[in-house]
């Protein structure tokens, strides 16, 4: 199974690779919430398609004391409009604050933040790879992407000095390869200190797409998010930017103001180029109740991201 996948992964990059692709191009599909399931931080698409079923891997970050980080097999269909939940099941995952997961002909590998401020990379319940630099709380490992070769992870917060961060590319047994000086664009102006890189996905060769968001919190009043893709260039340990896209006002035309982690590639749906389409996932942080009045305000949301035709 895990070769087919790879398979599937490798033409699709070779085919959006050769069409070409501009994140400005995007628009949005289709969106749905869902209560069943909290606190999504990554998300990988496996197999199936959108009328049969189309099957995922996902996982949350440490949601409360009372919820641990978890792993979900999910199974969606898209139909006449309407995103459906049709499976949904998880285990536990004691070790670790899960960020990102990607699934792989090597393994199983998840992006964690870890107790004691420092980050790490898990492959099947192991630390293959680990930053020991103590970090602000939730400002470590968030992202994680596979070339079909190696790895890659960012700390997710920009320096406060310089608003920059550092890309990780390491083999699957955990060898450093090198690293990519990234500045984070300032979302927000507030010196780029809440901005950072919350998951990476590969495209092909030396590209890739970066989702970054930025938290806007307004004292007795619902936090507002900026969200943006970018299709980045990895090169002689620097980051070229080729292109970017402000998703907060894609989303916002859809009513939609919440916390974006996680991104995957998706099945074909008609209308839109083959190969491109995008699901993006968000974190309610176990429904966090932003300005107090009892409600639940962020919400698990999937979003289908695509090119038209």
């Amino acid at each position: 199974m895990n070769k087919i996948i790879f398979l599937f992964s490798i033409v699709l990059s070779l085919f959006t690779y050769a069409q070409g692709i501009n994140v400005k191009d995007y628009a949005i599909i289709d969106t749905a919430s869902f209560n069943e399931i909290s606190g999504l931080s990554g998300i990988e698409f496996l197999d199936g398609n959108w009328h049969e079923g189309a099957n995922f891997v996902a996982v949350t970050d440490i949601v409360n004391k009372k919820i641990i980080s978890r792993k979900y097999d999910l199974t969606f269909k898209y139909s006449n409009g309407e995103i459906f939940l049709v499976k949904s099941s998880f285990v536990s995952l004691k070790s670790v604050n899960a960020e990102s997961i990607r699934r792989t002909p090597k393994g199983e590998f998840i992006a964690s933040e870890m107790k004691n401020q420092k980050s790490a990379i898990f492959q099947d319940s192991k630390v293959i790879f680990q930053d020991n630099k103590k970090v602000r709380k939730n400002t470590g490992f968030e992202s994680l992407a596979f070339d079909g070769e190696n790895l890659f992870t960012a700390m997710e917060r920009a320096d406060r000095d310089n608003g920059s961060t550092q890309i990780y590319k390491f083999t699957a047994d955990g060898e450093e390869l090198g690293s990519f000086h990234y500045k984070v664009e300032e979302l927000i102006s507030n010196g780029g200190d809440r901005t950072g890189i919350t998951e990476m996905l590969y495209l092909q060769d030396d590209r890739f797409l970066i989702l970054e968001r930025e938290w806007n919190e307004i004292k007795g009043k619902n936090s507002f998010v900026q969200t943006r893709l970018k299709q980045i260039r990895l090169k002689r340990g620097m980051v070229e930017q080729i292109n970017g896209l402000d998703l907060d006002l894609l989303l916002l035309n859809e009513g939609i103001n919440d916390n974006f982690e996680g991104i995957t590639w998706g099945p074909d749906i008609e209308g839109f180029k083959k190969g491109h389409n995008l699901v993006l996932v968000s974190d309610d942080n176990g429904g966090k109740d932003d300005d107090g009045d009892g409600k639940p305000d962020q919400k698990t949301w999937i979003v289908l991201l695509g090119i038209r035709e």
